[in-house]
């Protein structure tokens, strides 16, 4: 006969486990927009395409660069904590 507290471990990992099954979603659901906070043509703005280009196959989600000339990072702030 098992121990109880043997016992209690065991139905504790089948319930991690199977509960680790059930809530795995694919990830990320929507498309994804990378935001730089320089102008158009800036070697940031280069990088963030490349950067786009790379990871987009590889995640299977369409990947946006977006520039905002004259931002600086406080607007991409404002964007990231705005978006959903």
């Amino acid at each position: 006969m098992l121990y109880p507290a043997l016992l209690r471990q065991i139905l504790f990992c089948v319930a991690v486990i199977w509960s680790a099954e059930a809530s795995a979603q694919a990830y990320p659901l929507r498309p994804i927009t990378l935001v730089a906070p320089y102008a158009a043509g800036s070697g940031i703005d280069v990088m963030a395409r490349k950067i786009s280009a790379y990871l987009s196959p590889r995640l299977g989600q369409p990947i946006s660069a977006t520039t905002i000339g004259l931002c600086g990072n406080t607007c991409c702030r404002r964007l990231n904590c705005a978006s959903e």
